[in-house]
């Protein structure tokens, strides 16, 4: 496994939305919710090149639990892929 040394300092030179990842973390930790950074950020972040897909992440809670943490820190989201356990965060456009 790779460490990324400046990991914040590195995803803002490489334009992953570290600000608006920090915000779901934020809304899922009351419930003990942990939020891992996966997929092509994370290639991105180990190759030092620029993000090329938006960010995917993965929470350690049920989805109706996620579901309450964002509608009570107001972040939109849409139910695309929810049968499958997926959701799509909107923050920022």
């Amino acid at each position: 496994m790779k460490k990324i040394k400046s990991f914040l300092n590195k995803c803002k030179i490489l334009g992953i939305p570290i600000n608006e990842i920090v915000e779901i973390e934020q809304s899922v930790k009351e419930k003990g919710g942990i939020i891992y950074l996966i997929g092509g950020n994370v290639r991105d972040l180990i190759l030092e090149k620029p993000a090329t897909t938006h960010p995917d992440i993965v929470v350690n809670l049920k989805l109706n639990v996620l579901i309450e943490c964002l509608n009570k820190s107001n972040i939109k989201f849409t139910k695309v892929g929810s049968e499958f356990g997926s959701i799509v965060a909107l923050i920022n456009d």
